[in-house]
């Protein structure tokens, strides 16, 4: 099967937080990470805005599925999966790793698509 890197599937820039473990994050910004446990909205320092970074995505995903000449598989980072479908669904949804999600597009438009 042909490979298509494409580079605006990418996760989401986190900014200061990039490369850091979750244990060094708790270290250096103790009350943002806990205020972020809570609401996922809230800006990190130097990041890509998450409405900017869905956008991006988004466009990536309406452009693959738009050039596949029929199914087609995609391979991104959790977080922007995340956002992409809360989108979709309006519902947040952390997808667990290696986790397959079904999707369909059609007119424009992505829908979920039972396993």
């Amino acid at each position: 099967m042909p490979v298509t890197i494409l580079p605006d599937l990418r996760e989401m820039y986190a900014g200061e937080w990039d490369g850091l473990t979750f244990d060094e994050i708790r270290k250096r910004y103790p009350d943002l990470y806990a205020a972020r446990f809570h609401d996922l909205t809230i800006p990190l320092p130097g990041a890509e805005d998450h409405r900017e970074g869905l956008a991006r995505f988004a466009a990536a995903m309406e452009d693959a599925a738009t050039a596949a000449p029929g199914d087609f598989a995609v391979v991104a980072h959790g977080g922007i999966i995340a956002q992409f479908m809360q989108a979709i669904t309006g519902t947040w949804y952390k997808p667990a790793y290696t986790e397959i999600i079904l999707l369909q597009f059609k007119d424009g438009t992505f829908t979920t698509q039972e396993v």
